[in-house]
């Protein structure tokens, strides 16, 4: 496969992607092991992985069903051959007993300290506990700089590997009914909005659909597919699971929390 074959078969930015296949040829010339140097969204790695190449290709981003991964090349990749990742999961421990903290508090914490987001990977939260998988290089920054989220106290450090098994997304399930897979319909029944404050959502660029951002309301969705809708979360449409007397589309989904 050549760099315009591999830059055009994925719809994301075009320097990026040519970073990848930098990466990509350094292994073929090597024969060493190579990391991207950022995390990725599923709409890169999944499709790489379907890639016929001519090296191993592996996604890690250490928890399990990690969304966001780096991508790795190995010329022989053998399945229990041990790889050195250049990544760590840490743990943020919030060391107030008055204020819990959420996703979006840590997110904006790290974001704050000038933390380009390609460099750390999915946030886990359990109560007063937040997980994240970040490249080795910033951790020593983020010590030493993130001593408090807000007003509230915090703690950093560096979890073992035996300990990340434990670790699991949390979801709340739920049905939704739409007349079809209209994008602007499966908003409007996500949040409970009207069609018209949906339309205005995507005008304003907060609907992203398999992590690229959509404008247009006639966009048909195909499942399945992870909807984030900034300031109100991130969505798993995963089925039809069958229809109404009425003829509207029952449609699992997952709400990460």
């Amino acid at each position: 496969m050549n760099k315009k074959e591999f830059i055009n078969a994925i719809k994301y930015d075009e320097m990026q992607i040519a970073k990848i296949f930098e990466k990509l040829n350094l292994c073929l010339k090597t024969g060493r092991t190579i990391f991207t140097d950022q995390f990725y969204s599923p709409n890169v790695w999944a499709v790489i992985e379907k890639m016929n190449l001519n090296c191993d290709m592996k996604s890690y981003g250490i928890f399990e069903e990690s969304e966001r991964r780096i991508i790795v090349f190995q010329n022989s990749y053998e399945e229990n051959h041990y790889i050195d990742y250049p990544i760590k999961m840490i743990k943020i421990t919030n060391n107030s007993k008055f204020r819990e903290l959420k996703h979006q508090d840590y997110l904006g914490a790290l974001m704050s300290l000038g933390m380009k987001r390609e460099k750390f990977g999915d946030l886990l939260v359990d109560g007063n506990f937040c997980y994240i998988a970040v490249f080795d290089e910033i951790i020593e920054y983020l010590e030493n700089n993130l001593t408090q989220i807000g007003k509230n106290p915090c703690k950093i450090e560096i979890i073992e590997e035996s300990e990340d098994k434990i670790l699991t997304y949390k979801y709340e399930e739920d049905v939704i009914q739409v007349n079809s897979l209209r994008l602007d319909n499966i908003i409007s029944q996500l949040i409970n909005t009207s069609r018209s404050n949906s339309e205005k959502l995507l005008k304003n660029g907060t609907v992203l659909v398999d992590y690229i951002e959509v404008n247009q309301k006639s966009n048909e969705i195909k499942l399945p597919s992870t909807i984030s809708i900034r300031g109100y979360g991130k969505y798993r449409i995963e089925e039809i699971i069958g229809q109404t007397k009425k003829g509207k589309e029952k449609i699992k989904i997952k709400k990460f929390i």
